[in-house]
């Protein structure tokens, strides 16, 4: 019987905002390596499971535990190489060049200095540069990041988080913006990693169960089922949304 810890446990993870309630008692645990879907309609919390997850939220009751650890008692380098997250929000440095933010990715590995130098200095990661082809912005690394199109400024973020390298690697609607090509190399890049754990909200079941392979339904903050994605029916799909979504 294997003795590692869950990569993600929660236990009894509630969360409201302004006496509205987003999460109510989440409850499940991600082995290390397992490739997690979240599904559910907008509104059903996903966003906010996954900021909680990355230490962005705290949740108003229960408890998380990454890896055997207490994500709130980590140095700021021992977080970087656990947990790493594509918000929906995707916090890119707009006057940067693109190549510099995605370099971003190994700040919270590097001491200050170098912190600065990766951001001012005209130097180049070669790693950075790899994944920048394989996501298909080689053209684009010297580009000012604010004149990138939306979908090019979403798949900087998802190569800064590839560069990072996390543990734990936590996507938020990873591919919203981008095109059925563009988002199957993408959610490719994300999931290929074997022993990575990905958890990852995703707009389009079809893309969650071709990429994941569990699905974790949420529904008005509750959890409406947890299942191996060849066990979800195109009837709970219907019951998650309401109506039935294109597959």
């Amino acid at each position: 019987m294997s003795t590692l810890s869950p990569a993600v446990a929660c236990h009894g993870i509630t969360k409201s905002f302004d006496r509205t309630p987003a999460l109510a008692d989440i409850n499940f645990a991600v082995a290390p390596g397992e490739k997690v879907a979240l599904l559910g309609a907008s509104g059903a919390g996903k966003s906010t499971l996954l900021n909680i997850l990355a230490g962005l939220v705290a949740a108003d009751s229960g408890s998380l535990q990454l890896l055997g650890q207490d994500p709130t008692r980590l140095r700021r380098k021992e977080r970087a190489q656990l947990v790493g997250i594509i918000q929906q929000r995707l916090n890119l440095v707009g006057p940067l060049r693109a190549q510099h933010n995605i370099q971003a990715g190994l700040l919270g590995h590097w001491g200050f200095i170098a912190s600065l130098a990766a951001l001012t200095l005209p130097m180049e990661v070669p790693a950075a540069r790899t994944i920048a082809e394989e996501i298909g912005l080689s053209e684009k690394l010297s580009q000012r990041t604010f004149t990138l199109s939306g979908g090019e400024q979403q798949r900087v973020a998802a190569a800064r988080v590839l560069l990072q390298n996390p543990a734990i690697l936590l996507a938020d609607e990873p591919v919203a913006s981008l095109d059925i090509n563009t988002a199957e190399v993408v959610l490719g890049m994300l999931t290929r990693e074997e022993n990575q754990t990905v958890l990852m909200s995703l707009h389009n079941p079809a893309h969650a169960l071709a990429y994941a392979t569990r699905i974790i339904g949420l529904r008005e903050g509750k959890l409406a089922f947890d299942l191996p994605s060849d066990e979800v029916t195109q009837l709970l799909l219907e019951q998650l949304y309401d109506s039935a979504p294109h597959l």
